[in-house]
């Protein structure tokens, strides 16, 4: 998070009533879910950088890194925290939606449920996609009905 032209390492907690609270131990912030979307695309949160940031962590250090290698998009960081509130109010989470989709569309096979499939598919942050299957073929069986639909599954 920025702060005051201060990169720190924070917290972030989602209740379920939708409030979000940042924090580490020299600030706590209190914010609305709805609030989120906007502090990631104005950059308050990131997840990524691409010039030597130095960043604060929490009492410990300060350290000053070149580039983020494996960092997750922020909008994809964004979805995991409406995954983590859908979950909170007993709602089905974007993955839970998608594996119902793959097998409503294995039973009916059709373009109609591929498309569905599909943009379930998508609304899954990136970096949880791969616990849509197996820990062999993550999520390799969706990936193939939805981007080659012409390629058979070997059973």
């Amino acid at each position: 998070m920025k702060h005051k032209d201060i990169s720190y390492l924070v917290n972030l907690v989602v209740y379920k009533d939708g409030r979000v609270t940042c924090y580490n131990s020299s600030f706590e912030f209190n914010y609305e879910l709805s609030e989120l979307e906007q502090l990631f695309r104005n950059g308050t949160f990131f997840t990524d950088f691409n010039t030597p940031t130095e960043i604060v962590l929490d009492n410990f250090a300060k350290v000053t890194l070149e580039k983020g290698l494996y960092a997750t998009k922020q909008e994809e960081k964004y979805k995991e925290l409406m995954d983590l509130y859908s979950k909170l109010n007993d709602k089905k989470t974007s993955l839970e939606k998608c594996r119902e989709a793959y097998y409503r569309y294995l039973e009916h096979p059709s373009d109609y449920s591929r498309e569905k499939l599909k943009e379930l598919y998508e609304l899954i942050p990136e970096h949880e996609r791969r616990y849509l299957g197996d820990m062999d073929n993550k999520d390799s069986d969706y990936v193939r009905i939805i981007y080659r639909p012409k390629d058979k599954r070997e059973v």
